[in-house]
């Protein structure tokens, strides 16, 4: 879900001079799963019926949905970097 104005900022690792950075340079930081606390956050289960193509299809068409463009991020980013929040 998409809002274009911004409300909650949920932290789930430090906030440090990386995390700026994964921010700031459009970065996704994935932590190995091993270093999960819930052991079924990677449990993916994957119907063997259903092939490759489909399956990029259906994610192709759910990450449309969950995403925002990349322009809008990058006007986002340079609006808190003029504020001063980040550099």
């Amino acid at each position: 879900m998409y809002r274009s104005e911004v409300t909650h900022l949920y932290k789930y690792r430090a906030f440090n001079e990386f995390t700026l950075d994964i921010i700031a340079n459009n970065k996704v930081y994935l932590p190995k799963p091993v270093v999960f606390n819930d052991p079924y956050d990677c449990k993916i289960e994957i119907d063997k019926n259903v092939s490759m193509t489909e399956y990029l299809t259906i994610l192709k068409h759910d990450a449309a949905r969950y995403f925002v463009p990349n322009e809008q991020l990058e006007m986002e980013i340079l609006k808190v970097k003029n504020q001063g929040v980040i550099r």
